[in-house]
């Protein structure tokens, strides 16, 4: 994870509990928000937004100064060529006063590009445990809020199982996941999982074969064909494809297919759930 900034914690004030950032989700909420994130407005300048700006017509600042929050380090005491971890320490997560800690670390090979690194992951961790109490200004992205919501919606109810519990899994697991979760989460967790191959494999891949070292961001994650196995029954993906404007697909040999994009790929929407 330190490649790309280190989740840190979130812990309620007063009671005891910490409560640790879920890594491969907050990993995969960093990816989403940084196809989204409009250049080259910083991450600083996005979670000041959120905390020492705050409006108040949403609680008033959460801070005087985001920057007064930062702390940093060389990676390697007294080498600071190797680079510096940046650590984020908001006292007050989602409102004045609310007691809510949230902490996260970036690192990077200036102190500039550790605090954004930092920043970035804050403002996931944020995302990840109360995305209506974030504040999220429509200029900063490429899509709207809601849209931008709507796809970490679909990461929040995404079941990623630990290295040592990989294995393809068996009939009785098929779509299981996605029949505990709303048409239109699972549809976002497929179209994440399908723009993810996409964009790794050249623009087009076999479900049955996919080269999950170069679709997984982070050690452990579980691989591609698992994830969609537990999201779909079987035959289900063909019409999920065939449903998508973004996508389409060819036949390969008497059962299997090859997954392209319809056209050049665009700006990530949810597919309608006729397919079902």
């Amino acid at each position: 994870m330190s490649a790309i900034g280190s989740p840190g914690s979130t812990s309620a004030a007063g009671t005891g509990q910490t409560l640790p950032a879920a890594a491969d989700r907050v990993t995969e909420v960093k990816r989403i928000l940084k196809i989204h994130h409009v250049s080259p407005i910083t991450w600083h300048l996005t979670l000041n937004n959120h905390s020492s700006t705050r409006p108040k017509k949403y609680g008033n600042r959460l801070c005087r100064s985001l920057q007064d929050h930062k702390t940093w380090k060389e990676l390697v005491p007294g080498s600071a060529s190797l680079g510096y971890e940046c650590t984020v320490r908001l006292p007050h997560s989602f409102a004045a006063g609310d007691g809510i800690e949230t902490v996260a670390k970036g690192e990077g090979t200036t102190k500039n590009l550790a605090s954004e690194d930092a920043c970035h992951t804050t403002m996931a961790m944020l995302l990840m445990d109360s995305p209506g109490e974030v504040v999220l200004r429509s200029k900063h992205w490429n899509v709207t809020p809601q849209e931008l919501l709507d796809l970490i919606h679909g990461v929040r109810f995404l079941e990623l199982q630990p290295l040592a519990e990989h294995a393809r899994p068996g009939a009785h697991d098929q779509g299981v996941l996605g029949d505990g979760m709303t048409p239109g989460d699972r549809d976002h967790a497929v179209e994440q999982i399908i723009r993810r191959c996409l964009e790794s494999h050249g623009g087009e891949f076999d479900p049955s074969k996919i080269k999950h070292k170069c679709v997984a961001e982070y050690r452990g994650e579980d691989k591609m064909f698992s994830q969609l196995n537990r999201l779909l029954h079987p035959g289900q993906l063909a019409a999920f494809i065939d449903a998508h404007p973004e996508f389409t697909r060819r036949s390969k040999g008497s059962k299997g297919m090859v997954i392209m994009w319809a056209n050049a790929p665009g700006p990530a929407s949810a597919a309608t759930s006729k397919w079902n």
